[in-house]
Formats: structure tokens, C-alpha cells, sequence
């Protein structure tokens, strides 16, 4: 959460700095420092806004939030599990997902090709 701030608008950040949100996320940032520091593979995935619909195949690593970033739940679901079988091999631990045109070329890919 932390190293994804960064990447959001002014608003996001103000509005992940405040109330609930703000606690939710810092709760999120100690969880992934414990992760980190078990020394053990983990990822991170920070989907943008969540929104219903069937699968596209269009989910994958973007480069910022924006203020009207969606992604398709079913299509989270299915980079995860190509991450999980090896299909996809992300490149960082920490992952912005939202919605990017598929990859084209090999069966087997990282999350840059």
C-alpha cells in the first residue's frame, strides 16, 4: 500500500490519509511489512476499483490510480491464478492491477512483456 501511493492523484492519496481508510490501509501496510520480512514469496495485489462483469482477460500491472481506474473482478480472479500456475511471473512483489490490453507472445510471460 505504501509503495503504491505514489502512483495515485492528489485526491486518493488525500482520501487513503484520512478516517477509516487511513486505518484500513495502514493495517494493510503492516501486514505486508510482516510478509516482506518472513523472508518467504509473497505478492502484493492492489487492484484499482473493483467492478462486476465477466472476464475480458484484459487485468494486469498499470502504471498509476486514477481517479476512474476499474478492473473486472473475474478478471483479477484470472491473473491470479495465471500468477499462481505459472502463466504470468510478476516482476515486483507489489503489484498495481488494473485494466491493460493482454500481453502478446509467449504462453509463459512476466508481467512486463
Amino acid at each position: 500500500v505504501g509503495s503504491s501511493r505514489a502512483a495515485t492523484t492528489a485526491p486518493v492519496r488525500a482520501l487513503i490519509g484520512r478516517g477509516n481508510i487511513a486505518v484500513a490501509y495502514r493495517d494493510l501496510e503492516a501486514a505486508e511489512a510482516r510478509f516482506s520480512a518472513a523472508g518467504a514469496p509473497a505478492l502484493a495485489v492492489r487492484p484499482v476499483t473493483l467492478v462486476p462483469g465477466a472476464p475480458r482477460g484484459h487485468a494486469g500491472p498499470v502504471p498509476r490510480y486514477r481517479g476512474l481506474s476499474t478492473v473486472r473482478r473475474a478478471d483479477v480472479a484470472r491473473w491470479m491464478i495465471d500468477v499462481a500456475d505459472g502463466t504470468i511471473e510478476p516482476t515486483d512483489p507489489t503489484v498495481l492491477l488494473g485494466t491493460a490490453r493482454p500481453s502478446r507472445g509467449s504462453s509463459r510471460r512476466t508481467e512486463s512483456s
